[in-house]
């Protein structure tokens, strides 16, 4: 699958673990306009569900923010602390599922 994954609309049942390859080349830069309204904004403690591959809790966490990332793919997560290391930054990042 691309990396280009989130143009896509998974149906019901949709295997999320198969849109990453648990590498870092999953990683993808967070949507700038974003970044530019982050920029003005005191660093706190954020929580980024559904945090896909790591990128906008890599900078955030790259802009002093303490962050922690949760995405239900496996994969997903493991791109994100190989990204998060070659970022030199800590986010915590977690698997978790509705179950719903």
């Amino acid at each position: 699958m691309s990396r280009d994954h989130h143009n896509e609309q998974p149906g019901e049942g949709f295997d999320w673990n198969s849109a990453y390859s648990g590498s870092e080349s999953d990683y993808v830069e967070p949507d700038q306009d974003l970044l530019a309204i982050i920029d003005g904004m005191q660093p706190e403690t954020v929580l980024d569900l559904g945090c896909g591959a790591g990128g906008l809790a890599i900078a955030l966490a790259e802009r002093g923010w303490a962050v922690t990332g949760v995405d239900l793919s496996e994969n997903a997560i493991e791109s994100a602390r190989k990204s998060a290391r070659s970022h030199g930054v800590e986010v915590e990042f977690f698997v978790a599922d509705s179950g719903g």
